[in-house]
């Protein structure tokens, strides 16, 4: 009954799996060729990963680059324009309190004025000294 239906079957199931493993016999004859195709491939992906990770890097500097010298043009700017602008400006504030031209309150303004632009220079400052770390931890050299 079922016994021998269940062993025709293991019978059929063991002959197909010998007729099909005869035709991939010669097929495994390749498989040298086959085995250096996959690490031919290997190769290859691993390369165009590198070159992703190339432009990632560059990508990453040229950022840096434009950062750091934005950041200078600005220190510059606050430094050579700006902070001497503003101290000219508080001198004149508090030469026109003392003569009595203006009140107290715009003196105080002068040097809210000033305060918050050193504070600014301050974070130009960072903003540069970042992009300067930046730049050596991508190519390894102190600047």
């Amino acid at each position: 009954g079922s016994t021998s239906t269940s062993m025709d079957v293991m019978k059929f199931a063991l002959s197909a799996g010998a007729m099909i493993s005869i035709p991939i016999a010669p097929w495994s004859s390749a498989g040298p060729q086959a085995a250096a195709e996959a690490e031919r491939l290997k190769a290859e992906t691993a390369m165009l990963e590198r070159e992703g990770l190339k432009q990632d890097m560059i990508a990453m500097l040229r950022t840096a680059c434009s950062q750091a010298a934005r950041a200078q043009f600005q220190v510059q700017y606050y430094e050579k324009t700006q902070l001497p602008l503003l101290e000219q400006t508080l001198a004149s504030l508090r030469n026109d309190y003392a003569n009595g031209r203006i009140p107290f309150s715009s003196v105080l303004n002068g040097y809210t004025m000033l305060g918050m632009a050193r504070m600014e220079r301050a974070m130009k400052q960072m903003e540069y000294a970042m992009a300067l770390s930046m730049i050596t931890q991508l190519t390894g050299v102190s600047l």
